[in-house]
């Protein structure tokens, strides 16, 4: 079973979101346990050390106070997009969300890497993917 996306214009991580992001914890697929989300700032990846580490911040105070079990992941380039740790904490996730500036960057990232593949394998057991 395939799980949700969510194509959001902006706002990730602010109040606006709390109703969205609660469903997308309540449908993930994390039966009888805390969801488990990663946030991915890769489209902020250009934006440099201070903007990504804004999102990675937001991002797990958000998911923090949602009572999801959140980690900030900085898949920033290419090279940060084929670490096998970093694709094995998004392969483990419910919900893999993405935030930061850059939807062309993020793809060109994202395209073909073995972070993408573990994304892949999250929606495809049933989790969700985010992002604005």
């Amino acid at each position: 079973m395939n799980g949700l996306i969510a194509l959001l214009g902006s706002g990730e991580y602010l109040p606006v979101m709390n109703e969205v992001d609660s469903y997308l914890l309540a449908h993930c697929g994390a039966e009888r346990r805390k969801p488990r989300v990663v946030c991915l700032p890769t489209a902020a990846g250009r934006e440099g050390d201070k903007s990504v580490g804004r999102w990675m911040k937001m991002g797990v105070d958000h998911f923090t106070r949602l009572g999801a079990d959140v980690r900030a992941v900085p898949v920033i380039d290419a090279e940060s997009a084929n670490d096998l740790e970093h694709a094995a904490a998004v392969e483990e996730a419910d919900v893999v969300y993405f935030s930061g500036g850059n939807p062309t960057y993020l793809h060109q990232t994202m395209q073909g890497s073995l972070v993408w593949k573990s994304a892949q394998k999250v929606w495809e057991r049933g989790g969700a993917y985010a992002g604005c």
